[in-house]
């Protein structure tokens, strides 16, 4: 027991969260003192209900805990339909003075839970989540697309066949068309380039003399691994598509607004509204979004050899360099746009 002159928070509780543990405190306001309890839990999807029931028992209303990793995630997952749960930073937390060496870490974040000195940080609702999750994940694909292509190129050049020096994608109509010729054991230059559409049939001269190459079986049997990876990405990126599509059906005004905005297609579109959301009520101003998203540039000196460092993270859990993987990036104009969008 211990005395409390100023609480903001009267029943609230801090969970310090490891991989295989999690460690609750709970502080409850009695009349002018303060009761506290810990307890120890499993993090498995039983133990962690079990300790929400618990925190639900003793009147928590507030529930805190630092974005360690990915594990913070299932237990937010769970308890965020119960109580009013604050995500902190952990630099937030060590930031804070006055830590007794003898606190344990629940102890101390129930302490600064309780006196209002923990400050949350920005969670979208779970669609949100869900949409985010979808368009990093196609991101990753698509780049694993660009090294599958580039393997192929690298192929086709060491077998001396000049494909990418005539066109200008060798994974478009034509190009798809000539490797799968070249795989199934095609070897005369002449037949590949009438195999050229569109544009690409006015350059069938110089395509014949890119195509005259040596063409090894090792060359085929990579040419067909290869192609067959690719086909394999390329239907998850459809798969995945499908599914963003779905999920951002009711917001296709909010994407389809967004297109006039010189750098941003629809795919663009829909990582803004993963990223920042169809309600932008967190951001005040464009400027406050921008800066959100790591886009501002810093207005003190930066050292030569700090000039490549990354932006930092704005918010626990997510990594922002996402808002500018695909086309234009989150600049102080585009947030413009997407405030008076979302407005």
């Amino acid at each position: 027991m211990e005395t409390v002159f100023e609480v903001m928070n009267a029943c609230c509780a801090f969970l310090d969260i490891h991989k295989e543990t999690v460690e609750a405190t709970v502080r409850i306001l009695q009349g002018q003192r303060v009761r506290q309890e810990t307890r120890r839990w499993s993090t498995t999807t039983g133990q962690i209900q079990a300790m929400a029931d618990w925190l639900a028992t003793h009147g928590v209303t507030h529930a805190g805990m630092e974005s360690t990793g990915v594990f913070w995630k299932p237990i937010f997952n769970i308890l965020e339909t119960r109580f009013t749960v604050i995500l902190t930073n952990p630099a937030h937390m060590k930031q804070v003075p006055g830590r007794k060496s003898d606190l344990r870490d629940s102890q101390w974040g129930a302490q600064l839970l309780q006196a209002g000195l923990l400050r949350g940080s920005f969670i979208p609702p779970r669609w949100q989540r869900e949409l985010r999750d979808y368009t990093r994940y196609r991101s990753q694909l698509q780049a694993e697309q660009t090294r599958v292509a580039n393997r192929l190129h690298k192929v086709l050049e060491d077998a001396n066949i000049k494909l990418g020096s005539v066109a200008t994608d060798i994974l478009g109509l034509s190009g798809r068309a000539m490797i799968h010729a070249l795989m199934e054991g095609e070897q005369d230059a002449a037949t590949l380039a009438e195999m050229a559409q569109g544009k690409l049939r006015t350059r069938r001269p110089e395509l014949k003399l890119a195509l005259e190459g040596r063409v090894t079986p090792h060359h085929r049997r990579m040419l067909r691994m290869l192609w067959k990876e690719l086909a394999a990405v390329e239907e998850c990126i459809a798969d995945v598509d499908r599914e963003i599509q779905e999920v951002t059906q009711p917001y296709t005004s909010q994407i389809e607004q967004m297109d006039p905005v010189p750098g941003i297609d629809r795919r663009t579109a829909e990582v803004v509204l993963a990223e920042v959301g169809a309600n932008v009520d967190p951001f005040p101003s464009d400027q406050d979004l921008a800066s959100w998203a790591g886009s501002v540039r810093a207005t003190r000196r930066v050292p030569v050899s700090d000039a490549r460092a990354a932006p930092p993270k704005a918010i626990a859990g997510y990594a922002l360099p996402w808002c500018k993987r695909r086309g234009r990036p989150v600049t102080p104009s585009v947030a413009t746009w997407v405030l008076s969008i979302a407005a």
